[in-house]
């Protein structure tokens, strides 16, 4: 089924782009509404296969993709429509004459800043470092995930333009090696930025007790997470601007777009130079296995990952705009873009996920192939928001003309009202399936391992599955409830299916409910036969036959019987220190 849908999909692009070329009886303004209706029910069907995949961590990894598709698509289409209302109504208005570059680089680090500041707010606020202490856990893990995300994709693409407008500055424009050096100057700037921010922080975390709380320590992780998915979006878009600068002769505009038809060589030299960086990571981190910081093996892994991400997406723009059709600025062209990066994309993912299922390598290339997937998500969503802006500015353009409504004001209205439908349906829907999967709990166990501390939880665990099972199997069966029960037989069932692996952990929590109901009822018959030595027993003082004791409690008078058949009789309502030893 699977196949038919792929085979469907590609014969009918290929049909409409071959009427476009050889018939050219439809319009692009239809082509482009047939194809973008084609790829909507496309990849959402397609989601619909992922996320009910066999294999648990392609379901996992299916959900994961969605995320970031949909957090990225949004936080790019806000940003640029944030961006005109500062570029009509500030820079074109404030930034003129000689000193209108510095102007327009201040406003952007300005922009930026901005940015940066409101993601450590709201966090604070959601956490309740500032303001009254939460009380609900699930629900502050989503909206911290929700808001941490979305923030810092907003700012990772802040980023992106501020130094971008460096980048292409006189100076550094000169040559490919000019342009490279401002990835490192971003990363001080980012550097300095974020460790001002960590002081303000740890002030306000102990402000008030002196003591750094549950929710004041989420608030620390989560800033310092998103703040290094920042450094990876921006540090990765500049060195990716500066190698296709060194590899074609052109330097593309701070969106990333030039207007120049590449031959086919230059898509396969930008793809050569991503996949080398992200094997050079892979590479190190299997083999070498560096000692450095954990915040910086985490920096450094997301701006490799990203750099393949940016590459692939440009070398295959190429391909399609040297091959296919030109790309340009239609809608069409974006959509077709976006589908094939989609279906590469996820059957990428669906051999990385092997790769990492395999017993060859080792934790940290598990994790370096994890952020390659988490990249590959942020590159679809990119993608499809790259066809919704075009769609989003030609809606612009009509609303301009019926309403007189400025352009870049009509742009903000549309994208707060893709953010009202999207968000809110992304937090209550998708991130509560991550976080009831185990995703979010698995971030965490990552976090706890990078700073050095193991849960003792997470040791026996370890302990009980170690050699008994694939690494798929000691993944699968170390989360939940499941890894106790599961984790005792995983020598004998780890060459059964999932599903029988699922019965047999039904059937032992059900043996586990048995015991503890059996369990329960023998607590009933102690306290019953304390209650009744308690009602009945005077003083008894056993010397005899000590070894076992018998209580009868069926006549209206108790009695106490031993092992050689000596009785002691005693009212029903009286009371009793009972002495003996069984």
């Amino acid at each position: 089924m699977k196949r038919l849908l792929i085979g469907s999909v590609i014969a009918l692009i290929w049909a409409l782009l071959v009427v476009a070329e050889e018939g050219k009886e439809v319009s692009p303004e239809n082509q482009g509404v047939s194809l973008m209706l084609l790829g909507s029910v496309s990849f959402m069907m397609t989601t619909f296969y992922l996320v009910n995949h066999p294999d648990e961590d392609m379901k996992k990894h299916s959900w994961r993709v969605i995320s970031s598709t949909i957090s990225i698509f949004s936080a790019v289409l806000f940003f640029q429509a944030c961006q005109g209302v500062v570029e009509e109504y500030i820079i074109a208005k404030a930034c003129k004459g000689s000193a209108a570059e510095k102007c327009i680089l201040g406003v952007n680090l300005g922009h930026m800043f901005s940015w940066l500041l409101l993601l450590q707010l709201v966090l604070a606020c959601i956490s309740g470092a500032i303001g009254k202490e939460p009380t609900d856990k699930k629900s502050v893990t989503l909206s911290m995930k929700c808001w941490a995300v979305m923030m810092g994709h907003i700012s990772g693409f802040s980023a992106i333009n501020a130094f971008g407008v460096l980048q292409h500055s006189q100076w550094f424009a000169q040559d490919w090696k000019h342009a490279l050096l401002v990835m490192p100057i971003a990363a001080i700037v980012l550097k300095i930025v974020f460790g001002i921010f960590a002081c303000i922080r740890d002030r306000i975390s102990k402000g008030d007790d002196g003591i750094v709380d549950e929710w004041e320590k989420m608030w620390d992780e989560e800033v310092m997470e998103t703040e290094d998915d920042v450094y990876g979006l921006a540090l990765s878009f500049l060195t990716v601007q500066a190698a296709r600068y060194g590899f074609t002769g052109v330097f593309a505009n701070v969106e990333g777009e030039d207007e120049v038809n590449h031959p086919n060589s230059d898509a396969w030299k930008l793809w050569g130079f991503g996949i080398a960086m992200s094997l050079l990571h892979a590479l190190r981190a299997q083999f070498l296995k560096c000692e450095i910081t954990p915040r910086l093996t985490s920096q450094v892994r997301n701006i490799m990952h990203m750099t393949f991400a940016w590459c692939f997406y440009n070398g295959t723009y190429w391909l399609i705009d040297t091959n296919l059709m030109a790309m340009g600025e239609s809608a069409m062209g974006a959509v077709v873009l976006a589908l094939i990066v989609s279906a590469v994309s996820f059957v990428m993912i669906f051999i990385l996920d092997k790769i990492a299922d395999s017993d060859s390598t080792g934790k940290e290339a598990d994790k370096a192939i994890e952020k390659i997937i988490l990249a590959l998500g942020i590159l679809i969503g990119f993608s499809w928001e790259k066809s919704f802006d075009v769609s989003v500015g030609q809606v612009a353009e009509v609303m301009h003309y019926c309403s007189k409504i400025p352009v870049s004001i009509a742009k903000l209205l549309m994208a707060l009202l893709l953010m009202a439908l999207v968000v809110p349906a992304w937090r209550i829907y998708i991130l509560s399936t991550l976080y009831e999967i185990g995703a979010f709990e698995e971030e965490e166990e990552e976090l706890i391992e990078e700073e050095g501390e193991v849960p003792e939880q997470k040791k026996k665990d370890k302990a009980v599955t170690n050699g008994n099972s694939t690494k798929k199997d000691e993944r699968t069966t170390s989360r939940g409830l499941a890894a106790p029960l599961l984790a005792r037989g995983a020598s004998s069932t780890s060459q059964l299916t999932v599903e029988e692996k699922m019965r047999e952990m039904e059937r032992r929590m059900q043996q586990a409910e048995k015991d503890r109901e059996r369990a329960k009822d023998m607590i009933k018959s102690i306290e019953t036969m304390v209650t009744t030595l308690r009602q009945g027993v005077e003083q008894v003082s056993i010397e005899e036959d000590k070894e076992e004791l018998i209580v009868n409690s069926s006549s209206s008078t108790g009695e106490i019987r031993s092992k050689g058949n000596h009785v002691v009789k005693f009212p029903e309502k009286s009371k009793t220190h009972f002495l003996c030893s069984c």
